[in-house]
């Protein structure tokens, strides 16, 4: 996995109402790998992680590609991980 540079980290971004707002309207939540990802999550914050993306970075790697036990399937594996364990609930 070394060579994939991925790392066991989370970052989240969460934006502040102003005006006394509880929340801001029409936030959407979006993934970032170190830059941002097309892709929205529907949780009320950004998570920043370091994603095992497909090539063209517009999307996760995705199960239905990823023989068993192929690195490939370990891919697949680290954002379940990421996302399973890393990210708080």
């Amino acid at each position: 996995m070394s060579t994939d540079k991925l790392l066991p980290r989370v970052a989240l971004a969460l934006p502040v109402p102003h005006d006394g707002a509880t929340s801001i309207p029409n936030f959407h939540g979006r993934l970032f790998t170190l830059l941002p990802l097309p892709i929205i999550t529907g949780f009320p914050v950004h998570i920043n992680a370091v994603l095992a993306l497909v090539s063209s970075r517009q999307n996760l790697r995705n199960s239905m590609d990823a023989e068993a036990g192929s690195r490939e399937e370990l891919l697949v594996e680290w954002n379940r991980v990421i996302f399973s364990e890393l990210v708080p609930k």
